[in-house]
């Protein structure tokens, strides 16, 4: 990790003893370390390849009379550490370098955050940063790739780390009679996937058109989870509170936690709850 870059924290601290009395005040500070971004921590999270035309303010004049100017690409940190973006290149599809500095760093993300990289700034900022926009607090980041283009038809991408490994491929298309949602092509939404795991960008059925129109930059998109399930089936009568078993959910969410229940009706007292613990209700379960 790199300890360095963010601006120190200071702590002040003291404890209030079983008694009554307080401490002596104890000071420290800290900085958070940056950790580089790699194939473990970085990830794209949304491509918006081809943009509907802008009909705002100034829509007749450039760039905002061109919908290109407001394509745009998502890069999310899939951890729980604060990544460090400096030297990390975009080059194939687009052409683009996070800025490097000797001076320290320059770009990081917070753990789960995002920072949208755009074709225009000027452009974006008309249709997503106007007052009350839900993406007025998109991270963006540094410049623009505005000498390239994230191609209409589909194309490769590629992201390499400051080091020159390789953090992520993938191509993206828009071949409808394939699978591929074809509302991003020029439809208004973005092209996004489910699965936010690299694995699964080679799939097409991972990919889906975003939930909003325009896209939703620098904001996470909530899917449904896929499936509930249980563990064991088994448990034995009249034994009121037994564990019958734990619940898990396949949620494409990764960074959300699940919260279970159970609907109210006449027999839902049968069973009860306790985080992810199904469990038999206070009545026991009478099979006879």
């Amino acid at each position: 990790a790199i300890n360095m870059g963010l601006t120190p924290q200071s702590y002040k601290v003291r404890t209030l003893s079983s008694s009554g009395e307080w401490s002596a005040l104890e000071q420290a500070t800290f900085s958070v370390p940056l950790v580089p971004a790699s194939a473990s921590n970085l990830i794209v999270s949304e491509v918006h390849y081809n943009p509907q035309p802008f009909t705002g303010p100034n829509a007749a004049s450039p760039p905002y009379n061109d919908a290109q100017s407001f394509e745009f690409l998502e890069l999310r940190n899939t951890s729980q550490s604060v990544i460090l973006l400096d030297g990390v290149k975009l080059d194939v599809g687009i052409s683009y370098d996070f800025p490097v500095s000797s001076s320290g760093p320059v770009t990081w993300l917070m753990p789960n955050q995002s920072i949208v990289i755009v074709k225009n700034q000027d452009a974006f900022a008309a249709r997503y940063l106007q007052t009350g926009s839900p993406f007025i607090n998109a991270k963006i980041a540094p410049g623009t790739y505005g000498t390239t283009n994230l191609n209409n038809g589909g194309e490769p991408v590629g992201i390499k780390a400051a080091n020159g490994d390789v953090i992520q491929t993938f191509t993206y298309d828009d071949d409808g009679p394939a699978g591929w949602p074809t509302t991003p092509d020029g439809g208004g939404p973005s092209l996004t996937p489910i699965y936010q795991i690299a694995g699964q960008y080679a799939t097409i059925g991972n990919w889906r058109a975003s939930f909003v129109t325009p896209g939703t930059p620098g904001v996470e998109e909530n899917d449904a989870p896929r499936e509930i399930t249980l563990d064991n089936f088994d448990v034995d009568e009249n034994a009121a509170g037994a564990l019958i078993g734990l619940l898990a959910t396949d949620d494409p969410d990764q960074y959300d936690s699940a919260i279970y229940s159970i609907e109210a009706s006449p027999t839902s007292n049968l069973f009860t709850i306790e985080g992810n613990a199904l469990r038999v209700g206070s009545a026991g379960l009478d099979f006879e």
